[in-house]
């Protein structure tokens, strides 16, 4: 991993978003607290196995934590609503950009803007 502070950084932004906390990562890929911490601080990184199921576990891509995919709001949101974003899309539901960017800073539940979203529709 050629930039670890990018990776630190972006560990700890999904983290947040997330809202998993270091337990939660140990856990889950089997490894040791302070294993996690290290990460956190840019002094170690992760196996590619665990960088992988890190990523799973954070509902990003292992380049977007690596820094090699662009940053965009979208992966700034956390994963339920980013699901429920993505399963609006593929249901050819309309998605307006600037309500999902004004529900991730309200940070909205999906069920929020799910129910929202039934009720414009209604209105039609």
């Amino acid at each position: 991993m050629d930039k670890p502070s990018i990776f630190a950084e972006r560990l700890r932004e999904t983290m947040r978003n997330s809202g998993k906390i270091q337990q939660d990562i140990a856990e889950h890929l089997g490894v040791d607290r302070t294993a996690v911490s290290h990460w956190i601080r840019g002094k170690h990184s992760p196996n590619l196995i665990q960088l992988k199921e890190l990523a799973q576990l954070l509902g990003v891509t292992a380049d977007y934590l690596l820094g090699l995919e662009k940053e965009t709001w979208f992966y700034k949101i956390n994963p339920d609503t980013r699901d429920f974003i993505k399963q609006e899309v593929l249901d050819g539901r309309p998605v307006y950009i600037e309500t999902a960017k004004y529900a991730k800073k309200a940070r909205l539940s999906p069920e929020f803007i799910r129910n929202a979203s039934d009720e414009f529709s209604k209105q039609k």
